[in-house]
């Protein structure tokens, strides 16, 4: 800017010499005022250029809606809303771990965040795992499709609850799941993958475990399982 200044100041200057007459005259000396007001109406910067890419920044980094999952229910009374002698009906509820497990209860819950009840999860004893689970029908299997499950978790502590979905290749077992993050409030969690083309169809199960961490009863609701199209 200093440099644009001087060199309009010195056209104005020899502009003004070359105007003069030979009796010489006060009046051209006001000319280089003209170059000055030259100089501040060519202002092109204007700081609100520089919103609307910033706006689009910030719009790039917005993170991607998940996949909506269209197909048909695979979980039936995945709303916990039908029970039978302590277990929702079509679930079988389990406690230990690794390899080892006895049937155990489950709790409904009158605080449901979708119906009337939730499923409740107590702390299992001597460090155990508490899990409900149900086996796919190897019908409903479609292997090399997308598949995507969700629920809702309202956990007493972070990584509390976990939605699992384990299948079977080649008698290698693999799982896809989702964890809790929040305590206190509902949150919903969901993964989505592909069944590989040569998956077991009738290795695969979905489970909704409780591990040993935090005290106090975890609530889920709403768990869904579906082929997104």
């Amino acid at each position: 800017m200093l440099r644009t200044g001087v060199s309009a100041l010195a056209l104005g200057l020899s502009f003004a010499l070359l105007s003069c007459s030979p009796q010489g005259s006060g009046k051209p000396a006001s000319k280089p005022a003209v170059s000055v007001q030259k100089k501040e109406a060519a202002k092109p910067e204007k700081p609100e250029t520089a919103k609307p890419a910033a706006k689009k920044a910030e719009a790039r980094k917005a993170p991607a809606e998940p996949p909506k999952a269209t197909g048909p229910e695979l979980l039936q009374n995945g709303t916990f809303e039908q029970w039978t002698q302590g277990t929702p009906a079509g679930w079988r509820v389990s406690i230990g771990r690794e390899d080892s497990f006895t049937d155990a209860e489950a709790e409904r819950v009158k605080s449901a965040r979708e119906g009337e009840f939730a499923l409740g999860l107590a702390l299992a004893p001597d460090g155990n795992l508490r899990i409900v689970s149900k086996s796919l029908p190897a019908e409903a299997v479609q292997p090399g499709k997308r598949l995507r499950f969700t629920g809702l978790v309202n956990a007493t502590a972070p990584k509390q609850v976990h939605l699992l979905l384990q299948y079977s290749v080649a008698d290698k077992t693999f799982k896809k799941r989702a964890v809790s993050n929040k305590t206190g409030e509902w949150e919903k969690i969901y993964n989505t993958f592909d069944l590989p083309e040569n998956v077991d169809p009738e290795s695969v199960r979905f489970s909704v475990l409780r591990a040993p961490i935090g005290e106090g009863t975890a609530l889920v609701d709403d768990v869904s399982l579906k082929y997104v199209d």
